[in-house]
């Protein structure tokens, strides 16, 4: 990040450390990051601070970032297990204000499900010169108490892709920790920057409700996608999906492969078939 740069673009304003951010991923792509471009876009001056290498969220917008590695424990929503509202205070840079996402942002509730108004989204990565992979999969594979249950088995993930034509160009994403990658090419673990532009270079990015999938959500890009979460439908419908990507969500955490299948080829009817013409042009969107 050219932090001089963009603090020339942020003269004046109220300074604001925003952060540690040490809660879901997924959470702070819908509920925390885009919150943080409106007010900057307000004139708001923000320090953010997150995980390392997610700068390429907050660089279009924030005067400077600050790399944090979250402490062991399970995230929840905005928080981590063990955290507390005031766990971070002494980060804070004398002088700024503090935007606490482990404090909570003040969301509302639509169908059940945390919406933040006033948020300002830009699609994620560059335009594809042309497509690179047919699918692109992420095989979670998550430990904790709430988090294991809905990995999707190692074997339905060998059967699907038994299922799909041989031909077909196929990748694995996430973190080289928490997920799996069988036949294919193997992302995991890449930039976050790296990570965007790869998915927009794919027709369909498939797998359970997780941050990577709502990251394809906010590139644009088509996804086949299951939850045993009832408020994910209004999630990827609308509240979490600002670009009006295409998507099919299944029930459950353990769909038949067969029936992920058959949304992936309803998806793709083609194999020509470009992912370009099937998001929305908009590249930036403010949601109220």
């Amino acid at each position: 990040m050219k932090v001089g740069n963009l603090r020339s673009r942020h003269s004046s304003g109220t300074p604001y450390f925003a952060g540690p951010w040490v809660g879901e991923f997924g959470w702070e792509l819908c509920c925390w990051q885009a919150w943080l471009r409106g007010r900057a876009r307000r004139g708001d001056r923000i320090i953010a601070c997150s995980r390392p290498g997610h700068e390429a969220l907050y660089e279009d917008f924030a005067i400077d970032f600050v790399p944090f590695v979250p402490p062991p424990g399970e995230a929840n929503g905005y928080s981590r297990e063990g955290v507390t509202a005031d766990s971070f205070r002494h980060l804070v840079p004398k002088g700024a204000g503090w935007l606490n996402p482990s404090a909570g942002v003040g969301h509302i509730l639509k169908g059940g499900c945390p919406y933040v108004p006033d948020q300002t989204y830009i699609r994620f990565g560059q335009d594809a010169t042309a497509m690179e992979f047919e699918v692109i999969m992420h095989a979670r594979d998550r430990r904790g108490p709430t988090k294991s249950p809905r990995n999707w088995h190692t074997e339905s993930w060998s059967d699907l892709v038994r299922l799909l034509p041989p031909q077909w160009h196929i990748a694995w994403i996430g973190s080289r920790e928490e997920s799996i990658a069988l036949k294919g090419v193997d992302l995991r673990g890449i930039p976050l920057l790296g990570l965007m532009n790869r998915l927009r270079a794919a027709h369909l990015v498939v797998g359970p409700s997780s941050g990577p999938i709502h990251l394809a959500a906010l590139c644009g890009v088509s996804h086949v996608v299951w939850s045993g979460n009832r408020r994910d439908r209004i999630r990827y419908r609308e509240l979490w999906n600002p670009f009006e990507a295409k998507h099919k969500l299944l029930a459950g955490w353990q769909p038949e492969a067969k029936d992920v299948y058959r949304a992936i080829r309803a998806m793709v009817p083609d194999e020509s078939w470009c992912a370009s013409s099937s998001v929305a042009s908009t590249t930036t969107k403010h949601i109220r």
